[in-house]
């Protein structure tokens, strides 16, 4: 039977600065290695919408986010 795994993985490096960078290669995404690593499934990549920006300094007009 076919599962559906909701990836909402977002593979950034902020270990060494706070500018993150990609933890994986430019040349592949996170949806596409967790569809390797589960080749039966069926991999939605989802609900990763906040850019890098966002992440590091989340201030909006109408306050912080919710999701972070």
């Amino acid at each position: 039977m076919d599962k559906i795994v909701i990836d909402v993985t977002n593979p950034l490096d902020f270990s060494k600065d706070m500018l993150p960078k990609l933890a994986i290669s430019h040349t592949d995404s996170a949806g596409e290695t967790v569809q390797r690593l589960l080749p039966d499934a069926k991999v939605i990549k989802t609900l990763n919408i906040v850019g890098t920006p966002h992440m590091v300094h989340p201030e909006f007009p109408c306050g912080p986010p919710t999701c972070l």
